[in-house]
Parts: structure tokens; sequence; C-alpha cells
């Protein structure tokens, strides 16, 4: 027979493990937030784009609510398959908390690719900003559900690539 001292001592040391492993585990949910997790709250600007081929565009470009202040402007440069342009491109701006941002969307045509059949938008955004915080790039097709294409830092060239139908 195990003597019930060795086992009382058996049931502390799993304890003990149990609530380090437990400790860990906040710390690092605690750490989380400050590096874009899931339920961080996003704000931005969602300009629209009516392409040639019919498809409409909508691109909206997030940063952290709590840097909101800290923008100063968004560029999108929107790059389209060859044989597409856009017939029209409605701008957004959204009140941050301390004042309204705007997007400047630039849309161009690619370069012409010979026989393939590029079928993708290329998006690259830029977020100015006075501190580095996250960027995320969230897009649709024809009023499709968003999806994230591309996720980065501010005032660096954030890019994604996004399927035509």
């Amino acid at each position: 027979m195990v003597n019930s001292r060795v086992l009382n001592i058996m049931g502390t040391r799993k304890k003990i493990l149990l609530l380090a492993a437990a400790l860990m585990m906040a710390a690092v949910l605690w750490a989380l937030p400050s590096t874009g997790s899931a339920w961080m709250s996003w704000s931005g600007v969602d300009p629209v784009i009516e392409l040639s081929n019919g498809h409409i565009v909508a691109i909206r470009v997030d940063v952290p609510t709590e840097n909101g202040c800290d923008l100063t402007g968004i560029t999108v440069n929107v790059t389209l398959p060859e044989g597409v342009s856009a017939v029209s491109v409605k701008e957004s701006s959204d009140d941050l908390g301390c004042g309204v941002v705007g997007s400047v969307t630039t849309v161009t045509n690619g370069p012409k690719r010979g026989k393939s059949k590029v079928t993708h938008v290329e998006v690259t955004v830029i977020t100015h900003s006075a501190t580095t915080h996250a960027t995320k790039i969230m897009a649709s097709v024809d009023g499709d559900k968003f999806k994230q294409i591309a996720r980065g830092d501010s005032n660096t060239e954030v890019s994604g690539r996004l399927m035509l139908k």
C-alpha cells in the first residue's frame, strides 16, 4: 500500500503546477490587448470603388480606437486588373474621437501581363500617425462579408490582395 502522506505531497505538487500554469495563462491574456487582440475596439474609414466590370469593392482601413487621435490621414492605393477601370470612388471619413480623419484613395490600372488573366485587386495602405500602432485592411466584393486581407503597422505600407469573383 502507498502511504497517505506520499499521496498528499503528490496532490500538493499538482496544485502548485496548476496554479503556476494558471498564472502564466493570465499573464499571456493580460499582455494580448497591447498587441492587437481580437477583442480590441477598431475604428477607421471605408472607401468604396465601383469598377467597370460591374463589381463593387469596399475597403475598410482600421486602427485601434485608442489610437484614432494619433492619425493625421490615411492613404489608400488600389491597383486594378488589366482592362478594369474605376467608374467611381467614394471617399470616406470618420470621427475617431478628436476630429474627422478621411481617406485619400488613388486607383491605377495594373501592368499588362500578356495572356495571363489577373483577377485580383491589390490594396496598399499607409496610415499616417504620430505613433506606431496596428493597422488592418478589410475588404469586400459586391457586398459580401468583409475579410481581413492584410495587417501591419502605421507609417509603413501595408498591402494585400482581394480576389474578384
